[in-house]
């Protein structure tokens, strides 16, 4: 159901029940009270206040629920897309980090096909962080089971718990988990 069909249902609700309550004081207004009812018109009067409270306040909550509801959605709506491009980000790194750099410096046409694929790298790490995308690459770092996955553990000199390689590295949307870095720790 759409935010506004929501919010005409709960304001036609209030509507009935006002309307209710209404021709229900309008009535007890007209007619005396039978004694034997033991309700006085005051009492009446605060069950009706007490109701239209309750029901404002549903319908605050209505809508704030459909404003986080509404604002999580534009906040999290790439995150799809966003698992599917960061392959395409990490076959970057891996170009970067394996990249042959003695014939890079050797050769004119490497070096500017090289810068190429160093400023597209840069352009597209802009447009992930513009849309509030990180990288997790926790080398050196202690273990967090939130944000990384163990794939095994090999003796080092390092402290316990840490992070000595990181094998693929990890990415936050905003605040929500969009891929575990997958990481070998010291025992």
């Amino acid at each position: 159901m759409s935010e506004q069909s929501t919010k005409n249902t709960k304001d036609s609700e209030l509507n009935n029940e006002i309307n209710k309550n209404e021709s229900f004081v309008k009535k007890v207004g007209k007619e005396p009270l039978e004694p034997e009812n033991n309700i006085t018109e005051s009492e009446i009067e605060k069950d009706l206040k007490n109701k239209l409270l309750r029901l404002a306040a549903e319908l605050e909550n209505t809508r704030r629920r459909s404003d986080q509801q509404a604002s999580d959605l534009k906040k999290y709506a790439i995150s799809d897309f966003a698992k599917e491009v960061i392959g395409v980000l990490e076959n970057f790194y891996l170009i970067m980090d394996n990249a042959p750099t003695e014939e890079i410096s050797q050769n004119d046409a490497i070096k500017s096909f090289f810068e190429g694929v160093k400023i597209t790298h840069n352009d597209l790490l802009k447009v992930f962080e513009k849309n509030g995308i990180k990288r997790i690459s926790p080398l050196g770092e202690k273990f967090d089971h939130h944000t990384q996955q163990v794939v095994s553990q090999i003796e080092n000199d390092k402290e316990s718990g840490t992070v000595i390689k990181v094998l693929q590295a990890g990415y936050i949307l905003n605040d929500r988990l969009l891929k575990e870095a997958m990481v070998v720790v010291a025992k």
